[in-house]
């Protein structure tokens, strides 16, 4: 008899992950070999479990589902990954084309196409799910340079402007009549896309490429962000100031001995 192929899940939300293991579990070639929510659990899991498939969601807490699967592919070369996730973004697709991840699929496929990508996977096939044809084409913003050069959608620009507005979740939620949960996960894709981990990056970036758009301040609102701009701009020209005074005077290569110390503080 033909040994099952071993299959790890790993994905955050609870519902999702069982669900897929019991729809994976009624296959004869299929063992479910383990459940994992969050990535920097993967790893421990690869290692003890030795599964040949990964099905693995790419918004994950701790790493996120790229993370996890470069060093996937760096660490355990025989081990096939099948990204999992909600996400149909260009950048996304590509990226994992890039790292060599071998499977794709859309959260909104059926059982079949989870499958056939299983299958696909381990004959050495890649497999990426038919619907991001269509859906990675028309993501493309050829309209917008903004849209383009970041891969970012209309609402995930959106709530880069009302951040750099200095909106917290909560009132973006309220805004753009969302959930606080859906304002989180455009944020969570957004610094996936722009390569970004804290707030205050992605208010810097927000400035920088004009997103803030003064109208929609109160007057504390406003006060508050240009103070943030003024020491954001301000350590900007302190930092040139000091490179310049560094290229243009050989002796300060040594601050302490140079009567430009003061600007090394």
């Amino acid at each position: 008899m033909e040994r099952p192929t071993k299959i790890l899940i790993a994905d955050d939300h609870q519902l999702f992950n069982d669900g897929m293991k019991m729809m994976l579990s009624v296959e004869s070639n299929l063992q479910v070999v383990g459940q994992v929510f969050t990535g920097k659990d993967v790893f421990d899991a690869v290692h003890r479990l030795i599964p040949e498939v990964v099905l693995l969601d790419i918004n994950m807490p701790h790493l996120n589902g790229l993370e996890v699967a470069a060093q996937i592919i760096k660490d355990y070369r025989q081990v096939k990954i099948i990204i999992l996730t909600m996400y149909s973004d260009r950048k996304f697709v590509e990226d994992c084309q890039k790292m060599g991840v071998q499977g794709y699929i859309l959260k909104n496929s059926g059982v079949d196409e989870v499958l056939n990508a299983i299958e696909a996977v381990i004959e050495g096939k890649k497999y990426y799910d038919p619907k991001l044809t269509k859906s990675t084409t028309s993501n493309r913003h050829t309209d917008d340079n903004f849209m383009k050069q970041f891969q970012l959608t209309k609402r995930e620009i959106e709530i880069i402007g009302l951040v750099g507005n200095s909106f917290t979740n909560d009132e973006i939620a309220e805004k753009l009549f969302l959930s606080v949960a859906t304002v989180k996960t455009h944020r969570n894709n957004i610094n996936l896309k722009l390569g970004i981990n804290k707030p205050a990056d992605l208010v810097k970036f927000a400035i920088e490429y004009g997103r803030i758009s003064l109208k929609v301040f109160g007057c504390k609102r406003f006060k508050s962000l240009l103070i943030s701009f003024f020491f954001y701009q301000l350590s900007n020209c302190r930092l040139m100031f000091q490179t310049l005074i560094f290229l243009c005077n050989p002796f300060i290569l040594n601050p302490k001995t140079s009567n430009y110390s003061k600007f090394w503080v």
